[in-house]
């Protein structure tokens, strides 16, 4: 929504006015009566018109500023910059860079800068580092000025940021974004720019490529490894999201994918296509789809077959996570082929529902030769032949946005390379990185990024040492402390590798490596030497001594040293000097070094740190300077004892996320602390945040855990042999002389880099040959996995197993150092060398294994490695090997929890939706009877009228609604109320009336504004799946409301127990076919079309007849076109029609036939025919769970009704006819009684599937490998888990149930309550339930009281249903019993005894 601005301002006289375009008339409107009080005159000022623009970009700013820096760039704008009075001089660096900029970018991007004036002004304090308004960059003061005296570090990030917002002039400015899900078209262009073109504009000041690759790219890998990240065409649907996506990801990853198109269309193709770009959408918009093909339309020179763009950056931009290549080099006779392959990189935890995602690739390949290879890998795997032998190096200039990792040979001879500087800082920084990655993710031990830091200790590159020590220290929190002797080591390695590092000397003018390292050294005569330098640096005596870049380092080195370090009178001082200082960044830098005073445990520097964090004497910016300096835990307890004022000083998410961030636990306990605060204090804009925090708290924890063993036996081991070799023993154990020190940082010395010892180097290969070479082996383990995944569907599962694990056999016995190293290793390290093999099925049982198949497998790979080594692994189903005559079923879909339902998370209910066990989910005394609801296809303008019982005089109303706007007055009975408000957090709506409206029934209408979304919840719009006739609309629309997305199309009562009858009214065009719940009674003609080819312009009102009382999220519709039906009736009368896509109504028969089947069996079983005259099955292309079960009208996702996935459409069939008593004749009365829908109807659609089409599967085993074993089992062991009786107290917690725990186990438990009462039990118990409860609803406790109602013959003593039943709904996990069998001379005695299921780790007490 673009639009010309002219602004006008009435200011103070004496006071400066800027705004977006110049100032072009200044009236003086009241006058000082005092010569002496300018401020009391007024002008008015008046700006030029802006050219169109988004509103976002308005800017003005009034206040005193010293008079500003200007120049005219060769185009002719005027460029100023605004400084803080008196400190003009430190503008210049700021103007340099602004002119240089807008004068490279006009030619770079064929259109110069569109405004005759740009100003640059610094502000004392600011929400986040700059804006790019247009014409006015708005900057905290720290990101414009610097001063001869400025860090090179800072001056650097002050010359990115200029660049970076005159960058958005074009990209975000000039080309808006359509919608903010393209904000990294802003946002990634901008960041790459800043960082690809300094060099262009400021040639020397930094490595701006490894600067990049540390600051933008790595931050971004790290938050898009998460489960909480997001793709970076991101969801953006309410305000509050926009802040969300400000992250990152469309920064960090958005400029990786920006550098990653360059490198691989090249750089004169990629600025062409921007060209074209800019050109063809300058003063508008522009989507992500837009920039690719304006790029397409460049290439011409392109390779054959190779993707196009659009096919290349759609993996990578509408998916989060990123793929990992694996390499390696095989010689054979034809030569030496370089093998990759990628898979999803993945951290430990991780939902495996993507792990077969597949990206396109640009990658780049450098060999040993010098020769640089390009391809574009579309397949999982890929084979290039290298023109020479020797080693190949992917990503080597760290352009591509994956990780790679490389067999221990082929890493060291790549180390050696970055050794002898064959390789760019960029590259071995990724490197370095990259195995780091590799160890968090479980693909290599500790000692691989240990051998990469041995050997890069030399290394001249800020980025690499910066990457390497922040990589030791979080390792190192594995070490424990408990251990002297590791903890002391450990401690010892990392001081004499910073000592190393110090006395290099081999690089001039490189403070900030030197600064580094001192603040990792822990070294004594270092925190000595600080003490004593810490007054000069405090009083600038002797600046000339210490290099700016240490100035922070000495302060908290000395503040926080072991050894006592500065007293605490200093820190008084510090306070001092920071009233006196003016200088923002001079003061940040003072700010910074307060909080390594709260070591000293002193109350009054504590009480004066919170004070000055929640008081007027810092800035907000400031404040996030003194939380940086601050441990977790004084920031925890700041957070959680200040929340309000915090939250009220930061009222924007930049500085909260800032503050979040810092909660760096290493403790499950430091989870439960935090979910647990923040589900009651939270912000607009940090739920991500939150969630990227737990995740990385959880990641750190558990990699405590897991390393703490590993670490000890490498630090006293390996590390030990390392230290002893160095080359200063003696020195590095007692340290640096205080003279030394002053000789180190202040005499460059220009030494040539050291080379790698030999006898270094013989340790190290014999070190990491300990454990062999395998990593080509194991891709010969990996080929093993891919044939039985194609081939295993055409076996019997006998047949496969024995061909498959007699391969393998071979295969041990052709690889004597892996059957030597089974018999030898421990459960971990075989585990390991497995991992591709016993792992990689694993992996796939999720998705398109066949279970029968894997279950045997593994159950004969324990065979035969238990007959290698008597180890504990693969029990977990070996028993299910034993004689077993499965027949293969192929390559089946195994949705994980049954059928998985995915929701959306939304905001939390407020005290008027409180919901505690026991007691009615609304405290409203306004219950719904009917609701009449007229819907338009467009939901432009719609109505609701509701008639509603009300039990005792209320003043307000209160209705559920999410992003539903009322228009006009709503009207009960006649009555107005006073006025309507909005809780948005809620999701309610109040209608509050003057006078209290009295007990009785009521007419309630209301009209309304909604929209129809994408994003497959509440009313939503999806395609026509590909090969649709072109001619026809593809449009569909369809509802989801299932659990509370009802609120999203009309203002209502959408819990389950809140039911009501529904009269529906749709307007659609009169060509498409209108469905809902109930059938349709009127058809009428509103609008008619003006030609007879053109029908979709008339429109008709459909309306439906009244359905039954229902819950609300049980309401629906769908609007498109479908083939002719197919249907039938059943027995009963029931009409039955199946609606298939144009041109495939002939696979919608099987289905039809199973619901024929189903409905007249579950009538007899249940005693209860199905209550409605109607049932409709409708496919969808896109939907955002399997199916749903809508009363009358079940919709869900395509699926093929050939081969063997016949069971699973049965299967699914069965489970939505089944809610249609379970769930919809009877609700449940909260959500926590969910599992009363979703266990019976998984059960159900397992138990019943035999009677309803016999012999396709065998449904008990399928039953037990789908839903027992490998889903609801396996999670209910885990301590995350919760009962089947869950707590669900606010909106997202009902996503939450949706899982296996109330599908899998709930259907479990159902079986269980089956076999127990038998059958005839059972079903007569369930056919007074569903008498009892039909049209209302029911919690757990009334299916045990009609169940027990049928017992009449148990044995005596016997526990009732409810007292057996208690323990498995109000309890998570599940026992197992230990049984033996006892031969005596009585006889034979089987002896039990039960305990509860607990993995490694678990909580015992429980």
């Amino acid at each position: 929504m673009k639009a010309t601005f002219d602004l006008t301002l009435t200011v103070p006289a004496d006071l400066l006015a800027l705004s977006n375009s110049p100032e072009v008339s200044r009236k003086l409107i009241t006058h000082s009566s005092s010569s002496k009080n300018q401020s009391a005159a007024r002008v008015e000022v008046r700006f030029a018109r802006t050219p169109p623009m988004s509103t976002y970009l308005l800017a003005f700013v009034i206040g005193r500023f010293d008079q500003p820096l200007k120049t005219v760039d060769e185009n002719g704008i005027n460029i100023r910059v605004y400084t803080p009075p008196g400190r003009r001089h430190e503008g210049s660096f700021s103007l340099g860079i602004a002119n240089k900029t807008l004068t490279h970018f006009g030619k770079l991007f064929g259109t110069n800068y569109p405004l005759s004036k740009i100003d640059l002004v610094s502000l004392p304090d600011f929400p986040s580092v700059a804006m790019e308004n247009w014409g006015l960059v708005l900057f905290h003061e720290p990101s414009l000025l610097a001063s001869k005296d400025t860090p090179e570090a800072l001056r650097a990030f002050v010359a990115t940021t200029v660049i970076h917002e005159l960058a958005h002039q074009w990209f975000g400015n000039l080309v808006s974004p359509a919608w903010w899900s393209d904000l990294w078209l802003n946002e990634g262009f901008a960041t790459w720019l800043s960082y690809n073109e300094l060099d262009a504009i400021r040639p020397g000041l930094i490595d701006s490529r490894s600067w990049f690759v540390s600051t933008e790219l790595l931050s971004a890998m790290s938050d898009d490894a998460l489960e909480a990240s997001h793709p970076v065409e991101a969801d953006v649907h309410r305000p509050e999201d926009t802040a969300e996506v400000f992250d990152s990801i469309s920064y960090g990853k958005g400029a990786a994918l920006v550098g990653m198109l360059h490198d691989w269309l090249g750089r004169e193709n990629f600025f062409a296509g921007l060209r074209n770009y800019i050109r063809r959408h300058r003063f508008g918009n522009a989507a992500t789809s837009d920039l690719w093909k304006a790029l397409q339309e460049t290439l011409n020179d392109r390779p054959a077959g190779e993707p196009s763009i659009a096919e290349v950056m759609h993996d990578w931009t509408t998916r989060k996570s990123f793929p990992v290549i694996f390499a390696s080099i095989k010689t054979d006779e034809s030569g030496c082929n370089l093998r990759l392959r990628q898979s999803r990189y993945r951290l430990p935890g991780a939902d495996r529902l993507h792990d077969r995602w597949l990206w396109r690739i640009p990658i780049v390949i450098a060999t040993q030769d010098g020769d640089v290879i390009r391809r574009v890998m579309t397949r999982s795997r890929m084979t290039i032949q290298l023109p020479n032998c020797g080693w190949a190096m992917l990503n080597p200039n760290a352009t591509g946005f994956y990780r790679t990792s490389y067999p221990r040979s082929l890493m060291t001879e790549l180390l050696r390379e970055a050794v002898r500087g064959g390789i760019r800082p960029s590259g071995r920084l990724l490197l370095l990185d990259d195995v780091f990655a590799m160890h968090a993710a479980d693909r290599v031990w500790a000692e691989d990024p240990l051998h990469a830091v041995h050997v890069l200790r030399h290394d001249s590159s800020l980025q690499v040492w910066t990457n390497m020590l922040n990589h030791l220290y979080e390792m190192g929190g594995a070490v424990p402390m408990s251990d002297t002797k590791a903890f002391n080591n450990w401690q010892r390695y990392v001081h004499d590798l910073c000592l190393t590092r110090l006395r290099a000397r081999n690089s001039s003018g490189f403070e900030r490596v030197r600064a580094t390292c001192l603040d990792y050294a822990g070294d004594r005569n270092v925190e000595n030497w600080a003490v004593k330098a810490f007054p000069r640096w405090l009083h600038g005596t002797r600046p000339e001594t210490i290099s700016p870049d240490l100035w922070s380092v000495v302060c908290r080195i000395a503040a926080g040293g072991s050894s006592g370090g500065i007293g605490v009178s200093h820190f008084w001082q510090l306070l001092s000097v920071l009233n006196r200082t003016q200088s923002i960044a001079r003061r940040e830098e003072i700010i910074g070094c307060l909080g390594a005073f709260e070591d000293k445990k002193r109350p009054e520097v504590e009480k004066r740190l919170i004070s000055l964090a929640l008081g007027p004497e810092l800035q907000a910016s400031e404040v996030l300077c003194l939380v940086d300096g601050l441990s977790s835990r004084s920031v925890w307890r700041l957070l959680t004892r200040h929340w309000t004022a915090i939250a009220r000083r930061f009222e924007g998410p930049y500085m909260l996320k800032r503050l979040i961030n810092g909660l760096a636990f290493r403790s499950t306990s430091g989870i439960r602390r935090v979910r647990r605060f923040f589900r009651s204090h939270s912000a607009v804009g940090v739920q991500d945040a939150v969630r990227r925090q737990i995740e990385r708290i959880r990641l750190a924890a558990e990699r405590v855990g897991k390393d703490r063993v590993e670490m000890r036996v490498l630090v006293n081991r390996v590390l030990v042999r390392l230290l002893n070799l160095s080359k200063f023993p003696n020195e590095m154990i007692s340290g640096l002389s205080t003279n030394e020190i002053d000789d180190i940082l202040n005499e460059p010395d220009n030494l040539p880099e050291s080379a790698i010892d030999r006898e270094e180097e013989d340790l190290l290969e014999a070190l990491f040959k300990k454990i062999p070479d395998e990593e080509a082996e194991l891709l010969e383990l990996e080929q093993l996995v891919s044939e039985i995944e194609d081939t295993a569907a055409s076996k019997s599962v006998t047949k496969a197993t024995e061909y498959y694990v007699g391969k393998l056999q071979s295969f041990m016995e052709n690889h004597p150092s892996v059957q030597r190293d089974l018999a030898t290793s421990t459960p971990r390290e075989i585990d390991s060398l497995l991992r591709y093999f016993y792992g990689s099925l694993r992996k796939r049982n999720g998705e398109y294994f066949a279970p029968a198949t894997l279950i045997c497998i593994r159950a004969a790979l324990y065979r035969h490695f238990m007959s290698t080594r008597r180890i504990n692994i693969l029990t977990d189903d070996a028993f299910y090997a034993s004689n077993t005559t499965l027949k293969s079923m192929g390559r089946i879909f195994i949705a994980r929890g049954g059928r998985a339902r995915h929701f959306q998370s939304i905001e939390p209910f407020r005290a008027l939706h409180a919901r505690q066990r026991g007691t009615r989910a609304m405290s409203t005394c306004s219950v719904p009877a009917s609701c009449l609801v007229t819907f338009a296809a467009a939901l432009a303008l719609l109505s609701a009228a509701f008639s509603i019982q009300i039990s005792e005089a209320v003043t307000s109303i209160v209705l559920n609604g999410n992003a539903v706007l009322l228009t006009g007055a709503p009207s009960l009975s006649g009555r107005s109320p006073l006025n309507v408000t909005y809780d948005r957090d809620a999701q309610m709506i109040s209608l509050n009336f003057a006078d209290p409206v009295p007990p009785g029934i009521w007419e309630l209408y209301a009209s309304f504004t909604a929209r129809i979304n994408t994003r497959l919840s509440g009313v939503f719009r999806v395609a026509s799946p590909p090969g649709s006739p072109p001619h026809l609309d593809s449009t569909i629309i369809a509802t989801y409301f299932q659990p509370t997305d009802a609120r999203k199309a009309f203002p209502c009562w959408d819990e389950p127990a809140m039911k009501a009858t529904f009269d529906l009214t749709l307007t659609v065009p009169a060509d498409l076919l209108a469905l809902s719940n109930s059938p349709e009674v009127s058809r009428k003609v509103i609008t008619h079309s003006s030609s007879s080819k053109n029908q979709s312009a008339a429109r008709v009102e459909v309306r439906f007849a009244r359905t039954p009382p229902m819950s609300t999220y049980l309401l629906a519709f769908v609007i498109g076109r479908f083939d002719q039906p197919l249907k039938t009736v059943d027995e009963n009368g029931i009409n039955i029609r199946v609606y298939t896509p144009p041109g495939r109504r002939h696979e919608g028969s099987f289905s039809l036939g199973i619901a024929n089947k189903t409905l007249t069996h579950f009538g007899k079983l249940f005693g209860t025919n199905y209550p409605l005259s109607k049932i409709d099955l409708v496919s969808l292309p896109d939907f955002p769970s399997v199916a749903m079960e809508n009363w009358g009208l079940l919709a869900g996702i395509e699926r093929h009704t050939r081969g063997t996935s016949c069971a699973f459409v049965a299967t699914t069939v069965i489970h939505e006819l089944a809610h249609q008593w379970f769930g919809n004749l009877v609700s449940p009365a909260w959500w926590s009684d969910l599992w009363l829908n979703e266990g019976f109807a998984t059960w159900l659609s397992y138990n019943e599937l035999d009677a309803i089409r016999p012999g396709l599967i065998d449904s008990r085993s399928w039953f037990v490998s789908t839903e027992l074993l490998l889903s609801a089992m396996s999670d209910d062991a885990l301590e995350a888990s919760h009962p089947v009786e869950a707590d669900v107290h606010r909106p997202e917690d009902t996503a939450e149930v949706f899982d296996s725990i109330s599908y899998g186990k709930g259907a479990a438990l159902v079986g269980m309550l089956h076999d127990w009462l038998g059958r005839e039990n059972f079903f007569a118990g369930l056919r007074n339930y569903i008498h009892r409860h039909r049209f209302g609803n029911a919690a757990t406790s009334d299916l045990w009281k009609a169940l027990q109602e049928t017992l009449n013959d148990r044995p005596a003593g016997e526990p009732s249903i409810a007292e057996v039943m208690h323990d498995w709904t109000t309890r998570k996990s599940f026992p197992v019993i230990f049984a033996s069998i006892e031969t005596d001379e009585s006889g034979c005695t089987l002896r039990l005894r039960q305990s509860r299921y607990r993995l490694p780790g678990a909580i015992a007490f429980t």
